[in-house]
């Protein structure tokens, strides 16, 4: 017979917190908490632009303007999963909390890099953001002697200023992609006299005028299930530079917003019952969230940047 599902406090406390270097989908979809499943969110158009006459003869209407925007609907997602805990396992353990966060941990991290996939699915596809390029043979970073990355950023930033007059501020590529940039030619000949160390993230984004690169190092199993696992990067060879708005909200320009509402009070709930017939204990992680594309003019993409 099933338990009563109780909130299993320290695994929730411990999920919410919880922090992986590999995972940067949020910094690219900044989070945004709606108060309830389903909610409006704005999409901003152009007429933000127009310059009607403001001129005002005395006793008239003063112009009304309208903000630039339009109304859109959005609905979270719940997402979640389950581990069993045998009673067998847990004679393996001093203590039977170690073994509840360690499982906590493992179902967040799962949950996690199934974000990581969404949000990098949203923003790799050209569909998405219409303004880019392909790499293709000697254009491509790895090609030493004949790429040309700064002219690349440099079209990438004014393509996005000239889109919706704000200036990019991120550059987001896969790990394979960082690691072949940063022996670029173009960039080790700019530091070779202010630095002996490693060029960093934060050296490129100086070089490419940004102020951040973030760098996605998630893996994933692209097998089908019950293959031989076949891992490959999320993020890919892709790069995407974009504005992020600093102080992300439902009414702010951004490239992508990652909307969640609570679930029992919290960003993400770490739950626990009990399952006798399978003398197994059951712990489940689920939030209830969805990524959306704000303005896909904000971003800038750079498809097979390296071969």
């Amino acid at each position: 017979m099933e338990q009563q599902v109780r909130i299993h406090i320290p695994g929730t406390v411990m999920s919410v917190g919880f922090t992986n270097d590999e995972f940067v989908a949020s910094q690219i979809a900044p989070q945004v908490r709606v108060p309830k499943n389903k909610f409006d969110y704005y999409e901003f158009t152009k007429t933000r632009f127009d310059i009607p006459s403001l001129q005002r003869a005395p006793r008239a209407d003063f112009k009304r303007l309208d903000i630039g925007i339009s109304l859109q609907n959005g609905a979270c997602t719940q997402y979640g999963a389950e581990e069993l805990i045998d009673d067998s396992e847990r004679r393996d353990y001093e203590n039977d909390i170690d073994l509840e966060m360690e499982k906590s941990e493992d179902l967040t991290d799962r949950t996690l890099l199934d974000y990581e996939k969404r949000v990098a699915d949203l923003l790799r596809s050209t569909t998405n953001l219409t303004n880019n390029q392909t790499l293709s043979g000697t254009s491509q970073f790895n090609d030493y002697s004949n790429s040309d990355p700064v002219s690349v950023f440099k079209t990438a930033r004014n393509t996005i200023h000239k889109a919706v007059a704000k200036k990019a501020r991120v550059g987001l590529m896969g790990y394979q992609v960082f690691e072949t940039l940063r022996e670029h030619p173009a960039l080790k000949d700019h530091f070779k006299y202010t630095s002996s160390a490693s060029i960093t993230a934060e050296m490129m984004a100086r070089f490419f005028e940004l102020d951040r690169i973030i760098v996605g190092g998630a893996l994933y199993n692209t097998a089908k299930e019950g293959q031989t696992p076949v891992l490959d990067y999320v993020w890919g060879k892709d790069i995407i530079v974009a504005y992020v708005n600093p102080a992300p909200a439902r009414f702010r320009p951004s490239l992508a917003y990652t909307f969640w509402t609570p679930v029992k009070g919290q960003r993400r709930v770490i739950e626990m019952y009990r399952e006798e017939k399978k003398t197994s204990d059951v712990i489940r992680a689920h939030e209830e969230t969805t990524e959306h594309l704000i303005h896909g003019k904000c971003g800038y993409l750079i498809k097979n940047a390296i071969a």
